[in-house]
């Protein structure tokens, strides 16, 4: 072989141009989902990406997996409607959307369109969840990348975000706000600003993605992606005809996509109250609520208002401030009014809004804002207020990395090592926590094991009808039930009228008292409806007029 030819000299004539490769933006993003699958893997397993395999979604201790998977089952079940994400057999006769039943409407629709092909069995909840770290590192490191092109940099950086415990918190239990990486795509997109402004078409169409997609995945992200727009147009805002246009189109769009979900089609939502219980707290950056190995045994959780940051970025923030201060190094250059004040109120806005009107720290309401009413019912429509909160903490996050990298940035290789052992800090912290470790305990734990429940043998009584009718109140809300129920109706092509959904229509009760009276006075259609109940009161009093067959604890009211 001529040594010009050698496989070394091939190399280093191709370094140069690999070298140059390393310092794109698509080297980012491929080593920052790299790091997101090789968490999910780690910490996870991989059994839950198998598309037919469902056990693992019975075996939740929080049980709003199935509430999901049934959402997702009953629309594949079902031929299309008007709107197409509109579930006529769920919540009989009122109806129920796959955009309330955190089913990730996004998905949803794709796969119902491909479900001719697919098998029988079918679930996309484990694929999403991996997505969604994949997608979580490879945006973080595309927004790190645009204060610095170093690759170790960015790959690094990445690691604090696949590891936050707002990720770890939703993966499984609640699939669809486990797609955190929407917020990062809103903070990029307003990163780029300068770049999009150029083209008002092109602004437009980018944050019209955004928002459908943020409103077919779930619609908790619609007012963070929306107030993140609001920034970007302010920012830019040159004449109104161009800021009205740029907030309009993709407001607008929007809302017709939570239209075609379904979003309107639900009756009379009933929204719950419970802000205070539901907030972000004072002290939620550096609070872990069991998401640190320092956490106590019998450690405080707020839900919803989960931010702690981690002590590795924390620790980095201490790092950072001290050398800056001991070098008096200026780490943010000044920002311009016409682009601090609008970050600011927004920011604030969210800040707010996730606190609630009780203001608490710890476990202490420090005083209570006596809000309008009206700004009350407005507030509850958005009652886990603590997840406004999510902007905040993610730009915080990153503003403390982006303030290192000006630190470092003639720290060379040193300057690598450090962010490295802060990341090394930031895993330990968080993966050995105790709530972390619960959580990866409860997963491969789950997906060793077969919880499915059995479908109820309905076959000798299920002839003509059309509706599985529960008359029991229990039912509603009844994860322990539901699921039961839910599998059988689904296997006799039944609709359900009742079972655990995020809304639920107000008239399901009345509808189970109506049938209830419909019975004792004989006006009941036993033809259409197959009614349930485990009540033997009732079934005592009934029983001179139908055919009673009782199944396990169930009662079968029949012709």
């Amino acid at each position: 072989m001529s040594k010009k030819n050698t496989p070394i000299v091939c190399l280093m004539k191709r370094f140069p141009k690999i070298k140059q490769f390393t310092k794109t933006w698509q080297f980012a993003a491929l080593m920052g989902c790299l790091v997101g699958l090789v968490f999910f893997v780690l910490f996870y397993g991989v059994k839950t990406l198998n598309p037919t395999f469902i056990d693992w979604i019975f075996s939740t201790p929080a049980h709003d997996s199935a509430q999901h998977y049934f959402g997702w089952a009953f629309f594949k079940a079902e031929g299309w409607t008007w709107p197409p994400g509109a579930i006529k057999g769920l919540a009989y006769p009122f109806g129920q959307a796959i955009i309330f039943m955190d089913s990730i409407p996004l998905l949803a629709i794709i796969f119902k369109v491909l479900s001719p092909i697919l098998p029988t069995t079918f679930q996309y909840f484990g694929l999403w969840t991996l997505a969604c770290y994949m997608l979580m590192g490879g945006l973080s490191a595309l927004c790190i990348r645009h204060f610095t092109k170093n690759p170790l940099i960015t790959t690094i950086g990445a690691i604090f975000f696949v590891s936050t415990p707002l990720l770890i918190f939703r993966s499984f239990w609640h699939p669809a706000l486990a797609g955190q990486w929407i917020v990062l795509a809103g903070i990029f997109l307003l990163l780029k600003h300068r770049l999009l402004s150029r083209n008002l078409k092109k602004f437009i169409t980018y944050w019209t993605i955004l928002m459908v997609v943020t409103t077919l995945i779930h619609p908790y992200f619609l007012p963070i992606t929306g107030g993140l727009l609001v920034i970007a147009l302010a920012i830019d805002h040159k004449n109104w005809r161009k800021t009205l246009l740029g907030l309009a189109v993709p407001i607008v769009t929007a809302f017709l996509a939570f239209y075609l979900a379904g979003g309107l089609a639900v009756p009379d939502n009933a929204f719950g109250g419970g802000l205070e219980s539901k907030a972000f707290h004072l002290d939620g950056f550096w609070n872990p609520q069991g998401f640190s190995i320092f956490s106590h045994s019998n450690y405080p959780i707020y839900t919803e208002g989960l931010a702690y940051l981690g002590l590795g970025i924390l620790a980095l923030a201490i790092f950072t401030a001290i050398v800056a201060l001991v070098q008096k190094k200026h780490l943010f250059k000044p920002i311009k009014r016409k682009v601090w004040l609008p970050v600011t109120i927004v920011l604030a806005g969210f800040l707010l809004f996730a606190l609630s009107p009780s203001i608490q720290f710890g476990d202490k309401t420090l005083f209570t804002v006596p809000w309008p009413q009206f700004v009350i019912s407005i507030w509850n429509i958005f009652r886990a207020c603590g997840r406004l909160v999510w902007p905040v903490y993610y730009l915080l996050m990153l503003g403390i990395l982006v303030a290192y990298i000006r630190l470092s940035s003639k720290w060379r290789i040193w300057g690598v090592i450090i962010l490295l052992i802060f990341a090394g800090i930031q895993l330990a912290d968080i993966t050995l926590s105790p709530r972390a470790r619960d959580r990866h305990n409860a997963i491969m734990a789950m997906q060793q094991e077969s919880n499915t429940p059995k479908v109820l043998a309905l076959s000798p009584i299920v002839t003509t009808q059309k509706h599985l009718v529960i008359l029991d109140g229990k039912f509603t809300g009844n994860m322990e039930e539901f699921p039961r129920m839910a599998l059988t109706a689904l296997y006799y092509n039944l609709t359900l009228n009742t079972g655990h959904f995020a809304r639920y229509p107000s008239g399901l009760e009345d509808f189970q008292h109506q049938q209830i009276q419909n019975l004792k006075t004989g006006k009941a259609d036993v033809w259409a409806n197959l009614y349930m109940t485990t009540d033997a009161t009732l079934i005592k009093s009934l029983a001179n007029k139908y055919h009673i067959k009782q199944i396990e604890k169930y009662f079968f009211i029949t012709q």
